[in-house]
Parts: structure tokens; sequence; C-alpha cells
């Protein structure tokens, strides 16, 4: 089938393999991937998170941006499972008075500010407010 007949987010799973398959992601390499879960469904989401950590399990580096709170929390559930081994770091980034201020760790409980998830809760209350007046 031809690429531009194939769906947005089976393209990037496709492509993912295809550079995995070339040998041009492997071992000692990095990639740096910009919201992975754009134009993929949930289900898909969850497949790209597990080929992610694979990748990450067999000693490839990735740097993953991203808005998803789906993708992240996917992550940690599979972080604590079956990538329990796999090391992480959580950047976020905000503008601040004199530029952008950074703030990493370990743990993404630790992240702040973390607007995905603010974002997400914001958007619960709304919706509560609708439904339960």
């Amino acid at each position: 089938m031809e690429m531009p007949l194939v769906a947005e987010g089976w393209r990037k799973l496709a492509m993912l393999s295809c550079l995995v398959a070339s040998g041009s992601i492997s071992k000692g390499g990095v990639l740096f991937w910009d919201e992975p879960e754009a134009n993929l469904n949930p289900k898909l989401i969850r497949r790209i998170a597990t080929a992610i950590l694979r990748l990450c399990s067999n000693g490839v580096q990735i740097v993953c941006a991203t808005h998803s709170l789906f993708l992240l929390r996917e992550f940690e559930i599979l972080l604590r499972g079956e990538f329990s081994g796999v090391e992480q770091r959580y950047f976020a980034l905000n503008r601040g008075s004199d530029g952008i201020d950074v703030c990493q760790s370990d743990d993404v409980s630790e992240v702040d500010p973390l607007v995905l998830l603010d974002e997400e809760l914001l958007q619960s209350d709304r919706y509560m407010e609708e439904i339960m007046p």
C-alpha cells in the first residue's frame, strides 16, 4: 500500500519499524520523538509506549515530548511492571520571568508544573460541574 494512503498513526508505527529493521535505531543510539501519540487511538498509544520502552530496555535512549496524559500514564504503568529496570527522567518547561524554568526528576510526581495533568483535572472539574450542578 502506498504510504500517502495509510493513516498518519500507522505510518508512524511503520517508520519506527523501518528504522529498527534498517539498523538506524540500535543499541547506543538516540531517538528524539515529538508527540509519538499524535494521530493514534488509545489502543495504538499503548503499543507505541511498549515499543518505546522495549527499545529503551535494549540500549536506545529515547527523548519524547508529549502533551498526552494517556501516554504519560501508560509509561508509568509499564515502568512499574514489565519495564521496571528502564531508567527515566521527566522534564517540565515553564515560561518564567527570567526565561524558561526547567523542573526535572526521575519521578513524574515531583515534576511541577505538569500542565497536561493540570489541564486534565480542570477539564474533569468542568465536566462534573455540567453533569452534576
